[in-house]
């Protein structure tokens, strides 16, 4: 029962430290709890993907809006060239 309570603080200190939950202005409603799941999701997520820098890995994700969706085994619907370190939606007729 201790183990439990302190893997459950261990959470809730990686979500404040990671992304400072506490500083967070959402108070109404189920916001607070809805942005919660997003940031476990987001926690588990890259723990399954092996990742344990999580500010590291959140920052890598952040730059490409491709990785986020590969992470969670998403694609997108539109078709993408890669260019580079870059993805680009050709454009017919161009």
């Amino acid at each position: 029962m201790i183990r439990d309570h302190w893997q459950v603080e261990a959470l809730h200190r990686v979500r404040d430290v990671t992304f400072a939950e506490d500083a967070s202005q959402l108070r109404t409603g189920t916001a607070p709890r809805a942005m919660a799941t997003w940031r476990n999701l987001a926690i588990g997520a890259l723990r399954l993907a092996g990742d344990t820098n999580l500010a590291s890995a959140l920052r890598h994700n952040a730059r490409d809006a491709h990785r986020p969706l590969t992470l969670l085994g998403l694609t997108w619907a539109v078709p993408v060239e890669e260019v580079g370190d870059e993805y680009v939606v050709p454009v017919p007729g161009y």
